[in-house]
């Protein structure tokens, strides 16, 4: 049974690692190229990331001051949720 939670917290890790890295790279791809572009590595970043990114988008544009301000916080909001739940699992005993 110890293995098999060790495997399951294993996977979340790595599933959560893998999500933190196509974050950042779906961000900074949109910095450096045609967010309109045709590129793979782009679409795939924005196929995998949007599902978690669009409910918090949504979310945070019920706030006006926050949908008013021309800033899209939900990729910073979605990357910490995941860095916080990276965390708070590092401090569980496995």
């Amino acid at each position: 049974m110890q293995l098999f939670s060790e495997l399951i917290f294993t996977a979340v890790e790595f599933l959560l690692l893998v999500l933190e890295i196509l974050l950042v790279s779906r961000a900074l791809l949109s910095i450096f190229s045609d967010p309109e572009g045709d590129g793979l590595i782009v679409k795939l970043c924005v196929i995998l990331t949007e599902p978690l990114v669009s409910p918090v988008r949504a979310l945070l544009n019920k706030s006006e001051a926050i949908a008013d301000s021309g800033f899209d916080l939900s990729f910073i909001v979605t990357y910490s949720f995941i860095m916080l739940t990276n965390m708070l699992l590092s401090l569980i005993p496995h």
